[in-house]
């Protein structure tokens, strides 16, 4: 659980876990990471912690499995015209 400790406290393992146990929802899960992660950013902007260590980095995020690709600049026209209603 991550509530209760202090931002020098927390450990990559801590956001790791925690990936994990929100890894059946994983919209939530990224959207609960991508908060996290900022928090983090933040933190080492203001100094905290001490080091400027982040975390949330190099932990990875939940896959999304039937979505469109996230770079959908990368497709054909032909690929992407059936998603849009023109």
């Amino acid at each position: 659980m991550l509530g209760r400790k202090k931002v020098q406290d927390v450990k990559r393992p801590d956001t790791a876990g925690l990936m994990q146990r929100l890894a059946y929802k994983p919209t939530e899960a990224n959207k609960a990471f991508d908060i996290l992660r900022k928090m983090f950013n933040l933190a080492e902007v203001w100094g905290y912690p001490p080091g400027g260590r982040n975390p949330c980095r190099h932990v990875p995020m939940c896959a999304l499995s039937g979505r469109l690709s996230s770079h959908w600049y990368d497709n054909s026209d032909e690929e992407i015209l059936p998603f849009m209603n023109i």
